[in-house]
């Protein structure tokens, strides 16, 4: 059996790039048996799953399981509506929540989920917070938090849902209530960490050190550490991505390859690794590929797709200058920092005020254009065409990146950092992707270049943009990237790492 253990936010919306997720998504469709333990109580974790297109309760082991104290007939989460107010409670309705008056004074509020339904209910005394009741996705109270007139955390209890008081938190430890059951192994704890040791240790009672594998992710500190401090004999492999690697310590990444095995998105990562210990690093990639060819050999039109963290105005400038030549070509840019969108605009303003001679923001709006003299309506005629093919954006939704992909032509990483989701999905479209970081989805000089300069960026626009051969020969290459990566091959490549280690 494989156990994952996991530890997603309440919302959690960037599932698909979550790496623990993502591989049990891989098993599922590979027929791998596993189970997924959640030590902590997360509420509203399965509506993230179920938009996701996953949620499987028969391989879930979560806590509340454990306690047996939250199996309710209940399933409808809370509603505004459903929430048993005084009468003479007023309720506001603003952007951020529902604001609670009551004779005249500022009472509470009450704050929604993405969902639309109560995630909390904060109660006011004198401005401040008193007491927060937080509400389960099946629509009772399971915690409230009592808070002093600074705001800190003074008290708290966890509710089954009947309503029983189980257990109460303050400073000194957590105090047992109600011994649901006969769960709980001791009547006080020090700190949650001692009952998620607890939970831990009856869930995997059934181990076999044989055949059985613990899955966690190496950048889930408090998982690891949780692990770690289990008295049991577990054979644990760490999924480490190659940002979490960036982060860690030699002596961190000594501990992980010392507790277990660690599968490795990255060559790169997988020989920094080996100088620490042979043998324990396996090189998996995390994200599968599938044939999914985007649409711009249907339209004349060639749109580069461009993410970057920072906005080199030499390159930018040079590029402009690119698009100015070939007007077919046109930019979509997705800067990582807000403010580099309000950059980028008076980058292409000062662009057509110094090629152009003219400026959109200091033109008249009545202004008749067709009364403008022949010469200098050709001009602006130029500098809208130009403006109108650049588009940047900031924090993409995933579904609107993914449209840009598919309608691009070409695709350029200058992030410098890991970015291995979006190459797999730009690998499985068979776009050339240009890139300042090295992933398993590019193969430098067949489906795209690894690159270091601003020089190389226009060499690359000139190579795939200028020359439909050197285009569709990338776009046949991305073929076998995509089946060296599909999920049928990383699957196999995980059967093959279980058999092994277990051997």
């Amino acid at each position: 059996m494989i156990y994952f253990i996991g530890d997603w936010l309440p919302e959690a919306n960037d599932l698909n790039l979550d790496g623990i997720f993502t591989l049990i998504d891989t098993f599922d469709q590979s027929e791998i048996d596993y189970k997924i333990i959640i030590p902590k109580f997360i509420p509203f974790l399965r509506y993230a799953w179920n938009e996701h297109g996953f949620f499987d309760e028969n391989h879930v082991v979560q806590i509340a399981d454990y306690l047996r104290a939250f199996k309710t007939t209940m399933d409808l989460p809370m509603t505004a509506a459903g929430l048993d107010l005084a009468n003479n409670v007023e309720k506001i309705y603003g952007n951020s929540g529902i604001l609670l008056m009551k004779n005249g004074q500022s009472y509470g509020k009450i704050q929604f989920n993405k969902y639309g339904y109560v995630s909390e209910v904060q109660f006011f005394l004198n401005g401040r917070h008193k007491q927060v009741d937080f509400y389960s996705d099946h629509g009772f109270i399971y915690r409230t938090d009592y808070l002093d007139a600074e705001g800190n955390l003074t008290e708290a209890h966890i509710y089954s849902d009947q309503g029983r008081r189980m257990m109460h938190i303050r400073s000194e430890g957590i105090n047992i209530d109600d011994n649901l059951n006969g769960v709980f192994e001791q009547e006080t704890y020090q700190s949650f960490s001692d009952i998620y040791h607890e939970f831990l240790r009856h869930t995997l009672v059934d181990f076999d050190r044989r055949n059985d594998q613990v899955i966690v992710d190496a950048s889930k500190v408090e998982l690891v550490e949780m692990l770690a401090q289990v008295d049991m004999q577990l054979n644990i492999i760490y999924l480490l991505n190659d940002s979490t690697f960036n982060s860690l310590s030699d002596d961190r990444k000594k501990d992980l390859l010392a507790q277990g095995q660690v599968v490795v998105e990255s060559r790169h990562v997988q020989r920094e690794l080996a100088k620490f210990a042979s043998g324990k690093t396996h090189l998996i990639p995390t994200f599968p590929t599938e044939i999914n060819f985007g649409t711009s050999n249907t339209t004349v039109k060639q749109d580069i797709f461009w993410q970057m963290d920072q906005v080199d105005d030499d390159l930018v400038k040079r590029t402009f200058d690119y698009c100015l030549k070939q007007d077919t070509v046109s930019l979509s840019i997705e800067v990582g920092v807000l403010a580099d969108v309000e950059h980028f605009e008076w980058l292409t303003d000062r662009y057509i005020v110094d090629n152009f001679g003219i400026s959109f923001k200091d033109m008249n709006e009545n202004l008749e254009i067709e009364l403008l003299p022949k010469e200098l309506l050709k001009r602006v005629g130029e500098a809208n065409s130009l403006k109108n093919r650049i588009k940047v954006h900031f924090g993409l939704p995933e579904n609107e990146r993914l449209a840009i992909i598919k309608q691009a032509r070409l695709y350029v990483d200058l992030t410098g950092r890991p970015n291995n989701y979006v190459h797999a999905l730009v690998a499985s479209t068979g776009l050339p992707l240009i890139s300042t970081y090295q992933s398993q989805y590019l193969s430098n000089g067949r489906n795209g270049r690894l690159i270091q300069a601003g020089d190389d960026v226009i060499k690359a626009f000139e190579y795939y943009l200028e020359q439909d051969s050197h285009w569709n020969q990338a776009l046949v290459e991305s073929v076998s990237i995509i089946e060296a990566n599909s999920i049928t091959q990383l699957s196999n490549e995980w059967r093959k790492l279980l058999y092994e280690i277990s051997k």
